[in-house]
């Protein structure tokens, strides 16, 4: 009995040792994961913290240690912060540069910015369509504001190519998030009909696969804010 006992173990052995290994190493690596995130997120909240507390130079420098790294919101920040000259000397190439790693990797809130930034054609050239671009990576991301200007730059012939139905779309998708500007900005379209409010199923039987919704970005909102703040009191506008 001992003699066919072993060779069964062997070959039990020899056959699940290889998926054994594999889930070994499937929970090292989550943990690992786990770990790197966890500590991204404890950098990131100081870089959060030194830019509310206008400590710009600080947050600068921990942001570009992270954004070297890849990590998208301090690639946003790292763009910002040389877009305004704050802790770091103004450069509008390398702001640029930050902005596009950051909207490469999918962070909306760096789509929606990049879009703005060339369809204002303040600080860099104005760019439609580059603008419509960057608009239209963030509407499908689920940024309100994207959503909006998008279905007012294809109403607008000056701005993009004029698109009455994709126009509708955006506006649409807005309005029923409850954009009062895009609600009367769909109205105003000729031949669309007058804009009523749908119910849950109808927002999402009408939302489902126009564009793939990416979590918003916690703090961003404040961030910006300090940066703003900031940039004019630097320049002495009131």
């Amino acid at each position: 009995m001992k003699f066919l006992l072993v060779p069964f173990w062997k070959r039990l052995l020899k056959r699940e040792l290889p998926a054994i290994l594999f889930s070994m190493l499937l929970i090292i690596s989550s943990t690992q994961i786990q770990l790197v995130n966890a500590a991204n997120t404890n950098e990131f909240h100081e870089v959060h913290h030194h830019i509310v507390h206008r400590r710009f130079k600080l947050a600068a420098e921990k942001a570009r240690v992270m954004a070297t790294k890849g990590h998208p919101q301090a690639q946003h920040v790292l763009g910002i912060l040389y877009q305004n000259g704050l802790g770091v000397e103004k450069d509008i190439k390398v702001a640029i540069y930050w902005l596009e790693k950051a909207a490469a990797q999918g962070l909306k809130e760096a789509e929606n910015y990049l879009g703005h930034l060339y369809l204002d054609g303040k600080v860099v050239e104005k760019d439609v369509d580059k603008a419509e671009k960057w608009l239209l990576a963030a509407a499908k991301h689920g940024e309100l504001e994207a959503q909006v200007h998008l279905g007012l730059m294809y109403v607008d012939d000056r701005a993009a190519k004029k698109d009455i139905r994709s126009a509708e779309i955006w506006l649409r998708a807005a309005a029923l998030r409850e954009s009062e500007e895009a609600r009367i900005a769909l109205e105003k379209i000729p031949g669309v009909k007058t804009f009523e409010q749908k119910s849950k199923e109808s927002q999402k039987a009408y939302s489902d696969g126009l564009y793939d919704i990416k979590d918003s970005w916690a703090g961003y909102g404040e961030i910006i804010k300090s940066v703003n703040e900031a940039s004019k009191g630097a320049s002495g506008s009131p």
